[in-house]
């Protein structure tokens, strides 16, 4: 069966084509520059505009499940929109939807909510969720692997599902070149909050 995966760009915009339209401004969750492309100038969302977004997420989940496929995975990694809500590198806002990382994440949990609402109870609902801003070894900065632990205990607890193996588990990602994947079994809750105070110690 296929699935779909739903995302957003933010102020990751690669096509020259779109930037060279007249008028057009890429939103991201501050005005900051994409750091893998500090030539782009976003701008930044309205607090209206970003709790918007969950109803479009559930709105494209829908359209997706319509059309014939059997699960839908959330893209929140990579530098695209969802990941930039959950770094301090690209998200300085200073409303509820910034701060620490529970008011970065919120839009991320607000977003599997809706989704997992109009998808059918037999039907998972996955996330791709970025692990780290940098590299093992490297001085930490942005978003970190304890942080994403957090992250994952929290939509562990709203019901994330694993796409591939019938079990509930996340797909954690850092920086695209790392992957490792938590299962999360009935115990789940616990493993997680045990390698999160792993991560904290590193």
């Amino acid at each position: 069966p296929a699935f779909v995966q739903i995302n957003h760009s933010g102020s990751a915009i690669y096509g020259k084509e779109l930037l060279d339209v007249e008028g057009f401004q890429p939103l991201a969750p501050s005005a900051l520059p994409h750091p893998a492309l500090p030539h782009v100038r976003p701008r930044a969302m309205t607090e209206g505009e970003v709790a918007a977004l969950p109803e479009t997420y559930a709105a494209a989940a829908g359209r997706a499940v319509r059309a014939g496929y059997r699960g839908v995975q959330i893209h929140a990694c990579h530098g695209f929109l969802l990941g930039q809500f959950l770094s301090p590198l690209t998200n300085v806002r200073t409303d509820r939807y910034g701060g620490d990382i529970q008011g970065r994440a919120r839009l991320l949990f607000e977003i599997f909510e809706a989704v997992r609402s109009v998808v059918d109870a037999d039907l998972p609902v996955s996330v791709r969720l970025g692990a780290a801003d940098t590299f093992p070894g490297e001085k930490p900065q942005g978003l970190t692997i304890g942080e994403s632990c957090r992250v994952a205990g929290e939509l562990a607890a709203l019901g994330v599902d694993d796409p591939l193996h019938g079990l509930r588990e996340l797909d954690l990602q850092a920086a695209g070149k790392v992957e490792l994947v938590i299962v999360l079994h009935h115990v789940r809750h616990a493993a997680l909050a045990g390698l999160a105070v792993d991560a904290d110690d590193r």
